[in-house]
Order: structure tokens, then sequence, then C-alpha cells
């Protein structure tokens, strides 16, 4: 079953290097621009066809992930920390990617007059004029929530679909279960639409690729490697700062908790799967660090569900690689805006790669940053989706050993060690 998505993944990467380097050669020269004339529109078909599934997809798996989980609401008070775990995390790792992605992007340097050219090739409307914050607030509630849906909106979407699928779970168990089972079907035949589209990557990414390397040369594919480099670093040090939450706040010694997630994380990063990952997640809770089956049984399931703590560092710091990439500037509203729907996104993903950041596209629109740029973060995500579920997965285990600290400690386990 890995073999398709590892061959699909290579084909991207290659598809990214050849056209890169096919970019960077034609940079300045006749042939490049001609060339990119060509390749413009094949690259914007893929966009297009990108677009086209995101708000069909978004939509009936949020209702179902919130309307379908009548299970959780036996569950008491575990299910109640949990998701307090869950939201303390994710508001802890946003607000420090807030402070520093920013920063970090603001490191990479392109000729303004090459990132304007990019932007000008770009099939995306001009961001929308700046609006203060009492208008954005009234704005998230939409009149018409299918306008919202055709304008690509997708905050106020959101809003609308969060209140439908709550309105939902307040509905007759046979109401309820025939609007879920509805939007399940919905779902799971845009899934499949969604694989046809990822399957076309190659051509669409070899296509953009070569538009980039093309208008900015070699300082594009160093954008892009400086991206990967950041990106990896912050996903790597987001993991190491959840250790010592698991040894203080789950009374686990650190050898222990090292040792019980080696072979998760081997298949965390093997697999890029956090679903994956579960057989292995069980099997060290319960025989390794002795978590009580009920936590066992109910968090880690659930987490590797819809816990995507990946999406606090990603969003942020995608929206900040593109609007630099482009020559936009956004304000920090815009930027806590996209934290917030990429995380409640982020709890909906479906098992298919890079759609996380498929999911993101009409965010991109509604804060004018092009589709291309999205698209590029998708042809290269393969690599540092790797340590993307390298740091879920740990996520995942320390809000299980959070929620269960007296099965963790054994007699004469040190916790400091």
């Amino acid at each position: 079953m890995k073999r398709p998505a590892t061959s699909s993944a290579a084909w991207v990467i290659a598809a990214l290097a050849l056209g890169l380097t096919l970019g960077v050669l034609g940079h300045g020269a006749a042939w490049g621009e001609r060339a990119q004339a060509i390749m413009a529109p094949i690259g914007q078909l893929w966009v297009n066809a990108l677009r086209m599934t995101v708000i069909p997809l978004i939509v009936p798996l949020l209702v179902v992930a919130i309307a379908g989980s009548g299970d959780l609401k036996q569950t008491g008070a575990l299910s109640l920390r949990m998701l307090l775990l869950f939201m303390g995390l994710l508001a802890a790792f946003t607000l420090a990617s807030f402070a520093v992605s920013p920063a970090l992007m603001s490191a990479v340097r392109l000729d303004p007059a090459a990132t304007s050219a990019l932007m000008a090739q770009a099939a995306q409307p001009p961001p929308a004029a700046p609006v203060t914050p009492s208008e954005w607030l009234v704005s998230l509630v939409p009149a018409n929530a299918f306008k919202a849906a055709a304008d690509g909106a997708l905050l106020p979407l959101l809003v609308f679909t969060v209140a439908f699928a709550l309105a939902t779970t307040n509905a007759p168990p046979a109401t309820r279960s025939k609007v879920v089972e509805a939007f399940r079907a919905v779902a799971e035949v845009m899934i499949i639409l969604v694989r046809w589209v990822v399957a076309l990557a190659p051509i669409g990414v070899l296509a953009l690729s070569f538009a980039l390397g093309v208008s900015l040369g070699a300082a594009g594919a160093g954008a892009v490697g400086y991206f990967l480099a950041v990106s990896i670093g912050l996903y790597l040090l987001g993991t190491l700062l959840l250790y010592p939450l698991a040894v203080f706040g789950g009374r686990v010694g650190w050898r222990r908790f090292a040792v019980a997630m080696l072979p998760v994380q081997a298949v965390g990063l093997s697999s890029r799967s956090s679903l994956a990952s579960l057989p292995a997640l069980i099997k060290a809770g319960r025989d390794d660090l002795r978590l009580r089956p009920e936590v066992a049984d109910l968090v880690l399931p659930v987490a590797v569900s819809t816990f995507k703590l990946q999406h606090a560092i990603a969003t942020i710091l995608g929206v900040a690689f593109v609007a630099r990439l482009y020559g936009l500037e956004l304000t920090p509203l815009a930027i806590a805006a996209s934290a917030g729907a990429g995380i409640l996104i982020g709890a909906t993903t479906p098992g298919v790669p890079s759609a996380g950041l498929m999911l993101q596209a009409p965010l991109y629109s509604a804060f004018g940053l092009p589709l291309e740029g999205l698209a590029l973060l998708i042809a290269i995500d393969s690599i540092p989706d790797m340590f993307k579920t390298l740091f879920n997965v740990t996520a995942d285990m320390v809000v299980a050993v959070l929620l269960s600290p007296q099965g963790t400690a054994e007699a004469g386990d040190v916790t400091v060690n």
C-alpha cells in the first residue's frame, strides 16, 4: 500500500527539480519566455482543478467531524480534558509560530521586480481592501452562505458550516444520522476526485516550478531550499519541546518515553501517515508506557484522526513564505486569521497526501495569495511531511500520557534520567 504514495512523491519531487532547473536555465533568455507562455496555462489548469474540489470537500468533512462525534459525548470528563489539551497545545504552538515564522521568512531576499512579474502571471484576484477589526468580525457571519461558498470566502463559510453541524447534533437521532450519512457519502466521493487531481500533480508542478525558475532565477530555487530547511528545523524543534511535557506533566522517565516513541516515530517518518502509526502508538502506550486502557483506546484513535498539531506551524509558515515569494505584505490580523482557519481545516483532513495543504486553497484566495504558491508548497510537501508526521504522532502520545499520569509511572522509575 505504500508504494503508490512513495512513487507519486518521487515523481512530484522529480518534476519540481526538473521544472526549477529548466526555469533557472531559461531565466532572462528568449526561449524561456516562449516556453513559459506554453507552460503557464498547464499550471493554471491544475490550480483550477485544486480549487474546484476544496469547498465541496471541506464542508462535508467538517459536518461529519462535528455532527458525527456522538460517541465522544458519552465519554464525559475524559473527552473534555482531551479536547482542552488539544486546544491548549494548538494555541501554544500557534502563538510560537506567529512569533517566529514571519520573521524567519523575512530573511528570503528576492528582487521586487521579479516578484511583481511572478505575481502578474498568477491567475489570482487582487487582495481585498484592508478592513477594520470590527468590519472583519461582522464579515465572519455570512448573509448568504451559498454566495460565500461561490466566492470562496472560507472563514464565513466555516462559521456557517460549524453552526449547521452543531444544529445537526441537536436534531433527533434519526435526522442526525441521515444528515451525517449524506455528507459522509459526498465526502467519500470528493476524496476520490481529489486523488485524481493529486495524480496529475507532477504535470502541474513541472509547469509551475518552471514559471518560478524563469521569473526568479536561482534566487527562487534558493528560497525553496531555505523554506524546506526552516520547516524541517521547526518541526524537529517542536517535537523536542513536547518531551518535557511528557516527562514533567505525565511523570514518565526521559529514556522510557524516548524508547517507547522510537518505533512509532519510525512508522510515522516512513509512512507520512498518523493513521498508519496508530497500531504502533497503541502498542507503545499500552505495553511500554502502561497507559490506562480507556485512555489508549479513546485518546489515541481520536488524536490521530483529528489532532494535527503541525498545522499550528505549517499554516503560518506557508502563508508567510508564499506572501514573501510573491512580494505581498500581510497584516498580523490576516496571519492570525489564517492560523485559526488552518487549524480548523486540519481537524478534517482526509487521508490523502498533502490534503491538508489542498484544503487551504480558499484560505489563500481569501487573503489574495496566489494558489500557484500553494501548489508549490504541495510539490515540496513530501519532504517536510515526514517531519510533520513525526511531530503529530509525538504530540498524540504526549496528550495520552498527560491524561494518564498515574498509569505511566512504575515503582522505581526515575522521572528525569
